[in-house]
Protein backbone atom coordinates (compact mmCIF):
# COMPACT_ATOMS: atom_id res chain seq x y z
CA UNK A 1 0.00 0.00 0.00
CA UNK A 2 2.88 2.36 0.76
CA UNK A 3 3.97 2.27 -2.89
CA UNK A 4 0.61 3.72 -4.02
CA UNK A 5 0.85 6.60 -1.54
CA UNK A 6 4.37 7.31 -2.81
CA UNK A 7 3.26 7.24 -6.45
CA UNK A 8 0.40 9.60 -5.67
CA UNK A 9 2.63 12.14 -3.94
CA UNK A 10 5.24 11.88 -6.69
CA UNK A 11 2.73 12.55 -9.46
CA UNK A 12 1.16 15.45 -7.59
CA UNK A 13 4.60 17.00 -7.05
CA UNK A 14 5.54 16.45 -10.69
CA UNK A 15 2.49 18.25 -12.05
CA UNK A 16 2.23 21.02 -9.47
CA UNK A 17 5.86 22.09 -9.09
CA UNK A 18 6.33 23.59 -12.60
CA UNK A 19 3.33 25.87 -12.02
CA UNK A 20 4.55 27.30 -8.74
CA UNK A 21 6.90 29.91 -10.19
CA UNK A 22 5.92 33.48 -9.42
CA UNK A 23 5.17 34.41 -13.03
CA UNK A 24 3.03 31.34 -13.74
CA UNK A 25 1.09 31.72 -10.50
CA UNK A 26 0.37 35.39 -11.16
CA UNK A 27 -0.78 34.79 -14.72
CA UNK A 28 -3.12 31.88 -14.05
CA UNK A 29 -6.76 33.04 -13.90
CA UNK A 30 -7.57 30.20 -11.49
CA UNK A 31 -4.10 29.85 -9.90
CA UNK A 32 -1.75 26.92 -9.65
CA UNK A 33 -3.83 24.94 -7.23
CA UNK A 34 -3.88 22.23 -4.61
CA UNK A 35 -7.12 20.71 -3.38
CA UNK A 36 -8.35 18.48 -0.56
CA UNK A 37 -11.78 16.95 -0.32
CA UNK A 38 -13.94 14.13 0.89
CA UNK A 39 -17.45 12.80 0.71
CA UNK A 40 -19.63 9.80 -0.07
CA UNK A 41 -19.17 7.28 -2.88
CA UNK A 42 -22.20 5.67 -4.55
CA UNK A 43 -21.44 2.28 -6.19
CA UNK A 44 -22.99 1.99 -9.66
CA UNK A 45 -24.50 -0.71 -11.90
CA UNK A 46 -23.27 -4.30 -11.24
CA UNK A 47 -20.76 -3.14 -8.65
CA UNK A 48 -23.60 -1.38 -6.81
CA UNK A 49 -25.54 -4.67 -6.57
CA UNK A 50 -22.80 -6.19 -4.42
CA UNK A 51 -21.28 -3.28 -2.51
CA UNK A 52 -22.59 -0.50 -0.26
CA UNK A 53 -21.26 3.03 -0.51
CA UNK A 54 -19.03 4.59 2.13
CA UNK A 55 -16.65 7.52 2.35
CA UNK A 56 -13.65 8.73 0.36
CA UNK A 57 -10.96 11.38 0.48
CA UNK A 58 -9.02 13.15 -2.27
CA UNK A 59 -5.76 15.09 -2.56
CA UNK A 60 -4.59 16.63 -5.81
CA UNK A 61 -3.14 19.59 -7.64
CA UNK A 62 -2.72 21.13 -11.06
CA UNK A 63 -1.38 23.94 -13.19
CA UNK A 64 -2.57 25.87 -16.23
CA UNK A 65 -1.83 24.52 -19.71
CA UNK A 66 -4.31 26.77 -21.62
CA UNK A 67 -6.10 30.02 -20.66
CA UNK A 68 -9.01 28.25 -18.94
CA UNK A 69 -7.66 24.70 -18.77
CA UNK A 70 -5.49 23.06 -16.15
CA UNK A 71 -3.84 19.65 -16.03
CA UNK A 72 -4.58 17.99 -12.72
CA UNK A 73 -3.15 14.94 -10.93
CA UNK A 74 -5.20 13.37 -8.16
CA UNK A 75 -5.01 10.60 -5.56
CA UNK A 76 -8.28 9.15 -4.19
CA UNK A 77 -9.03 6.54 -1.53
CA UNK A 78 -12.50 4.93 -1.45
CA UNK A 79 -14.07 2.50 1.03
CA UNK A 80 -17.03 0.15 0.50
CA UNK A 81 -19.02 -2.45 2.41
CA UNK A 82 -20.09 -5.80 0.96
CA UNK A 83 -23.86 -6.00 1.24
CA UNK A 84 -25.65 -8.70 3.23
CA UNK A 85 -27.17 -10.43 0.21
CA UNK A 86 -23.75 -10.93 -1.36
CA UNK A 87 -22.23 -12.13 1.92
CA UNK A 88 -25.04 -14.65 2.34
CA UNK A 89 -24.59 -15.98 -1.22
CA UNK A 90 -20.86 -16.49 -0.54
CA UNK A 91 -21.45 -17.87 2.98
CA UNK A 92 -19.13 -15.25 4.47
CA UNK A 93 -19.77 -13.52 7.84
CA UNK A 94 -18.59 -10.01 6.93
CA UNK A 95 -16.46 -8.08 4.49
CA UNK A 96 -15.50 -4.76 3.01
CA UNK A 97 -13.37 -3.26 0.26
CA UNK A 98 -11.26 -0.25 -0.58
CA UNK A 99 -9.87 1.23 -3.77
CA UNK A 100 -7.00 3.61 -4.39
CA UNK A 101 -6.48 5.54 -7.61
CA UNK A 102 -4.05 7.90 -9.29
CA UNK A 103 -5.59 9.85 -12.17
CA UNK A 104 -4.51 12.58 -14.61
CA UNK A 105 -7.34 14.88 -15.67
CA UNK A 106 -7.65 17.99 -17.84
CA UNK A 107 -10.07 20.43 -16.17
CA UNK A 108 -11.87 23.11 -18.20
CA UNK A 109 -13.07 26.14 -16.21
CA UNK A 110 -15.97 28.17 -17.56
CA UNK A 111 -15.59 31.96 -17.14
CA UNK A 112 -18.56 32.89 -14.93
CA UNK A 113 -18.82 36.38 -13.37
CA UNK A 114 -19.05 36.65 -9.60
CA UNK A 115 -17.90 34.28 -6.87
CA UNK A 116 -19.30 31.11 -8.41
CA UNK A 117 -17.52 29.05 -11.06
CA UNK A 118 -18.24 25.97 -13.15
CA UNK A 119 -15.90 23.34 -14.52
CA UNK A 120 -15.92 20.03 -16.35
CA UNK A 121 -13.30 17.30 -16.28
CA UNK A 122 -12.42 13.92 -17.74
CA UNK A 123 -9.34 11.78 -17.38
CA UNK A 124 -7.67 8.39 -17.09
CA UNK A 125 -5.82 6.61 -14.32
CA UNK A 126 -4.61 3.53 -12.50
CA UNK A 127 -6.76 1.85 -9.84
CA UNK A 128 -5.95 -0.70 -7.11
CA UNK A 129 -8.96 -2.47 -5.55
CA UNK A 130 -8.87 -4.82 -2.54
CA UNK A 131 -11.76 -6.94 -1.26
CA UNK A 132 -11.48 -8.54 2.20
CA UNK A 133 -13.69 -11.05 4.00
CA UNK A 134 -13.60 -10.92 7.80
CA UNK A 135 -15.11 -12.54 10.85
CA UNK A 136 -15.55 -11.20 14.39
CA UNK A 137 -12.87 -12.12 16.91
CA UNK A 138 -11.36 -10.92 20.16
CA UNK A 139 -7.88 -9.43 20.42
CA UNK A 140 -5.86 -8.79 23.55
CA UNK A 141 -4.48 -5.24 23.62
CA UNK A 142 -1.94 -3.77 26.04
CA UNK A 143 -2.87 -0.42 27.62
CA UNK A 144 -0.86 1.95 29.83
CA UNK A 145 -2.46 3.70 32.78
CA UNK A 146 -0.51 6.96 33.31
CA UNK A 147 -2.14 7.65 36.69
CA UNK A 148 -1.06 4.41 38.35
CA UNK A 149 1.96 3.95 36.09
CA UNK A 150 1.47 0.36 34.96
CA UNK A 151 0.57 -1.66 31.89
CA UNK A 152 -2.40 -4.02 31.68
CA UNK A 153 -4.01 -6.28 29.06
CA UNK A 154 -7.66 -6.18 28.04
CA UNK A 155 -9.72 -8.03 25.40
CA UNK A 156 -11.30 -5.90 22.64
CA UNK A 157 -13.58 -6.73 19.73
CA UNK A 158 -11.79 -6.99 16.37
CA UNK A 159 -12.17 -8.34 12.83
CA UNK A 160 -9.97 -11.16 11.55
CA UNK A 161 -9.25 -11.20 7.81
CA UNK A 162 -10.02 -14.67 6.47
CA UNK A 163 -9.66 -13.89 2.76
CA UNK A 164 -8.37 -11.05 0.59
CA UNK A 165 -8.11 -10.36 -3.15
CA UNK A 166 -6.51 -7.34 -4.88
CA UNK A 167 -6.75 -6.31 -8.51
CA UNK A 168 -5.05 -3.62 -10.59
CA UNK A 169 -6.72 -1.99 -13.59
CA UNK A 170 -6.90 1.15 -15.68
CA UNK A 171 -10.03 3.26 -15.97
CA UNK A 172 -11.48 6.62 -16.89
CA UNK A 173 -13.53 9.30 -15.18
CA UNK A 174 -15.81 12.14 -16.21
CA UNK A 175 -17.60 14.76 -14.14
CA UNK A 176 -18.35 18.38 -13.32
CA UNK A 177 -18.25 20.72 -10.37
CA UNK A 178 -19.13 24.10 -8.87
CA UNK A 179 -16.71 26.40 -7.07
CA UNK A 180 -17.33 29.30 -4.68
CA UNK A 181 -14.58 31.87 -4.11
CA UNK A 182 -13.85 32.58 -0.44
CA UNK A 183 -10.79 34.83 -0.36
CA UNK A 184 -7.92 35.25 -2.82
CA UNK A 185 -7.30 31.93 -4.59
CA UNK A 186 -9.15 29.92 -1.90
CA UNK A 187 -12.36 28.26 -3.07
CA UNK A 188 -14.89 25.75 -1.86
CA UNK A 189 -15.87 23.16 -4.45
CA UNK A 190 -18.64 20.62 -4.92
CA UNK A 191 -18.11 17.86 -7.47
CA UNK A 192 -19.66 14.66 -8.82
CA UNK A 193 -17.52 12.42 -10.98
CA UNK A 194 -18.21 9.01 -12.53
CA UNK A 195 -15.39 6.42 -12.59
CA UNK A 196 -15.40 3.26 -14.72
CA UNK A 197 -12.55 0.86 -13.90
CA UNK A 198 -11.82 -2.09 -16.19
CA UNK A 199 -11.33 -4.69 -13.45
CA UNK A 200 -11.45 -8.36 -14.56
CA UNK A 201 -14.75 -10.26 -14.16
CA UNK A 202 -16.80 -7.04 -14.13
CA UNK A 203 -16.11 -3.32 -14.17
CA UNK A 204 -15.89 -1.32 -10.95
CA UNK A 205 -18.18 1.69 -11.45
CA UNK A 206 -18.55 4.39 -8.80
CA UNK A 207 -19.85 7.94 -8.39
CA UNK A 208 -17.96 9.88 -5.69
CA UNK A 209 -19.71 13.09 -4.53
CA UNK A 210 -17.07 15.40 -3.04
CA UNK A 211 -16.96 18.61 -1.03
CA UNK A 212 -13.56 20.22 -0.57
CA UNK A 213 -11.31 23.24 -0.67
CA UNK A 214 -8.98 24.52 -3.40
CA UNK A 215 -6.11 26.90 -2.72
Amino acid sequence: MRNYYAWGLALITLFVAPGLTGHAFAQMPFGAELHLGGGYTVPQQDFGKRFDGRGHFIIGGGFKILPFTELQAEYMYNTFGINRRTLASLNEPNGDAHMQSITVNPVVHLPVPGRFGLYGTAGVGFYHRTVEFTRPTTAVVTFFDPYFGYFFNAPVAANQVIGSKSRNAFGYNIGAGITYKLSGPTQLYFEARYHDVFTPHGHTQILPVTVGIRF
